[in-house]
């Protein structure tokens, strides 16, 4: 593991990453705790390490729900999150945000099978 390459023990990696915040998930608890320590041995400033250590929170890997209309695919999800840069990296949109919470539209196109049917009987947007 890279604690031992940092010359953190596992013993003060249990007490510094077993905060029992309910609010944030344990896993970024774990990031937080690591750049905490790393923070300290750099001497980071408390200004610098408070930014950085609340996007660590924000960024969760499950925090999504995905739904779709006739017209576009749509992704709730939370900024940082890899839903959320995949969605950007994928051409999604923010359409609406609240708080930490992003609301993501990406239009359906025409595929190949809707080109042949008669305009009335294509599906969406052709």
């Amino acid at each position: 593991m890279y604690l031992k390459k940092l010359g953190i023990s596992a013993e003060k990696w249990i007490e510094v990453a077993d905060e029992t915040d309910d609010t944030v998930p344990q896993d970024a608890r774990e990031r937080v705790a690591l750049f905490g320590v790393l923070a300290g041995t750099i001497e980071l400033d408390k200004t610098t390490y408070h930014k950085y250590s609340e996007a660590l929170k924000a960024i969760r890997q499950d925090a999504e729900v995905r739904w779709e209309n006739h017209e576009f695919w749509y992704i709730r999800t939370e900024i940082g999150s890899t839903t959320y840069m995949e969605g950007l990296a994928a051409g999604y949109k923010v359409v609406d945000s609240e708080g930490k919470v992003r609301i993501m539209a990406k239009p359906k196109t025409a595929t190949n099978e809707d080109m042949e049917k008669q305009p009335g009987e294509r599906t969406v947007g052709t």
